[in-house]
C-alpha cells in the first residue's frame, strides 16, 4: 500500500481574486472573532474558501447547522458556475511566511487506509486529538462535495532527499499571489508524477536505522481524523472496486520536511478563564526545573517544572484537565503567539508553553506514542496553512 498518490486538484480560475479566495486554516485565531470580521469585510461578496469554512471562532455563537448547510451549498453554488480549473498531479508551493522565511511543500493525497493516528501504519498522529472538535469536522465533512486542506504532513528526511530535490524540478507555475492579512506570499508549480516516485523511493531506500514510519501528521490532526471516521462509516457499504478508488478514501494535504531550516516549532500556549483564585494556588511546581510563565490577567508569575518538554506539556495539560472537569464555568482555549496569549489572557490565566524539540519528534512517537494534544504548533498563527486547493471527495461530482 502507497501512503502517498497523486492528486486530482480543482484550483481557482483565472476570474477569481486568488488574495480573496484564500484564506487562513479555521483553527487559528480562534479567541479572535475581530480576525474574522475583518477578513469578511475585505472579501465581500468576492468567491472565497471562507464561504467553504467554519472558522472556530465561531463555535457556540452562531447556527452550527445552518452554517454547515450554507457551506455545502455554496460548495455546489462555485461548482455549478464553473469557477474551478482541473489540474492531475503533484504541486511544490512555496510559501513565503510572514517573517520572510521560504516553507516548501508538495501537495498529495494520503490513503486513509494508510493512517492509524495511534497504531503501527504509515502515517500517524503527533498528538492526541481534542475529542469535543471532531464532530464538527466530520458533520460538515459528511455533507460536502469537496475538501479544502490545512493539513500538513511531517516528512522524516534528514538527508532531504525529497522535497529539496523536487525543488528543483518545478515545472509551469500555476499560481503566484499575495495572501490577505499579512499572510505572506503562496506560489504554487507543477511537478512530473515520476520525479516525486523517485524520490520517495530514494528516501524509503535509506532509511536503515530510523524509525519505522516516515509520515506524521503535523497541523490538521483533527481534520485528518475526521476524514478517516467519515471514511470508515462508509467503507463497508462499498464493494471491493469502490473501496479502492473512492475519492473518500484519499485526503487532500500538504507534505512538508522535519528538517527543512525555515519549519519552527512554536509551543502552543493555554489560557484559561473562569477560574478561582485556587487554580493559581495549586498550579503544579518544583523547587528547580525549567521555568514557566504564568500571566495572571496580565500580571507575571513564575514556577519551576522539572523533566523534558513533553513531559512538561503532559503535567500541565493533566492538571488544566483535572481542574476544568471540577469547577463549572472554568474554560480553556489554545493560543498561538506571544502577543495573542497576552492579549487574551487579560481576563484570565495564560500559560506559556515550552517548545517541543523536532530532532527528537518521530523516535519519541515510535517509543511513547503520541504527545500530548496541542503539544506544538509549527509558526505563528498568520503563517499557518491557507486554503487555496481542492478536491472532490464524492463521486457523483466528479461525473
Amino acid at each position: 500500500m502507497k501512503p502517498v498518490r497523486s492528486p486530482k486538484l480543482l484550483l481557482p480560475n483565472e476570474n477569481v481574486d486568488p488574495s480573496k479566495w484564500s484564506v487562513v486554516a479555521c483553527d487559528q485565531f480562534t479567541s479572535e472573532p475581530e480576525y474574522w470580521a475583518e477578513l469578511r469585510e475585505f472579501i465581500g461578496d468576492s468567491p472565497s474558501t471562507l464561504d467553504l469554512i467554519y472558522p472556530e471562532a465561531y463555535i457556540g455563537k452562531s447556527d452550527f447547522e445552518s452554517e454547515v448547510d450554507c457551506i455545502c451549498r455554496k460548495m455546489k453554488e462555485y461548482c455549478e458556475k464553473g469557477l474551478f480549473v482541473s489540474h492531475d498531479g503533484y504541486v511544490l508551493c512555496k510559501r513565503t511566511m510572514s517573517n520572510g522565511k521560504v516553507r516548501t511543500g508538495l501537495i498529495a493525497e494520503i490513503d486513509l487506509e494508510a493512517y492509524d493516528p495511534f497504531g503501527s501504519l504509515q502515517i500517524r498522529a503527533t498528538e492526541k486529538t481534542v475529542r469535543e472538535r471532531l464532530p464538527l469536522r466530520m458533520r460538515i465533512r459528511r455533507d460536502a462535495v469537496m475538501e479544502l486542506p490545512h493539513i500538513l504532513i511531517l516528512l522524516d528526511d534528514p538527508d532531504k532527499k525529497v522535497i529539496e530535490v523536487l525543488s528543483d524540478k518545478r515545472k509551469a507555475k500555476l499560481y503566484s499571489f499575495p495572501l490577505n492579512m499579512n499572510g505572506g506570499y503562496l506560489e504554487g508549480y507543477a511537478l512530473d508524477t515520476d520525479d516525486v516516485d523517485r524520490a520517495f523511493a530514494s528516501l524509503e531506500s535509506s532509511r536503515e536505522g530510523r524509525s519505522s514510519f516516515y509520515l506524521a501528521v503535523g497541523d490538521g490532526n483533527h481534520s485528518l481524523a475526521a476524514a478517516r471516521e467519515c471514511w470508515l462509516a462508509i467503507k463497508d457499504k462499498l464493494g471491493e472496486e469502490e473501496k479502492s478508488t473512492h475519492p473518500a478514501r484519499f485526503a487532500l494535504v500538504e507534505i512538508v520536511n522535519l528538517f527543512e531550516d525555515s519549519l519552527s516549532f512554536e509551543p502552543i500556549h493555554r489560557v484559561v478563564t473562569g477560574v478561582g483564585e485556587e487554580f493559581v494556588k495549586n498550579f503544579p511546581s518544583d523547587d528547580e526545573g525549567r521555568e514557566i510563565t504564568l500571566f495572571v490577567r496580565g500580571e507575571k508569575k513564575a514556577v519551576k517544572l522539572k523533566g523534558t518538554s513533553p513531559e512538561i506539556i503532559a503535567r500541565i495539560q493533566n492538571y488544566l484537565d483535572a481542574y476544568i472537569a471540577s469547577h463549572d464555568g472554568a474554560k480553556q482555549d489554545y493560543i498561538h503567539g506571544y502577543e495573542n496569549l497576552l492579549r487574551v489572557s487579560r481576563e484570565g490565566v495564560g500559560i506559556l508553553m515550552p517548545a517541543i524539540e523536532k530532532e527528537t519528534m518521530f523516535s519519541y512517537i515510535e517509543k511513547n506514542g503520541v504527545l500530548t494534544r496541542k503539544a506544538f504548533s509549527m509558526g505563528e498563527a498568520v503563517d499557518k496553512r491557507y486554503y487555496y486547493e481542492s478536491r472532490f471527495i464524492t463521486p457523483a461530482t466528479e461525473e
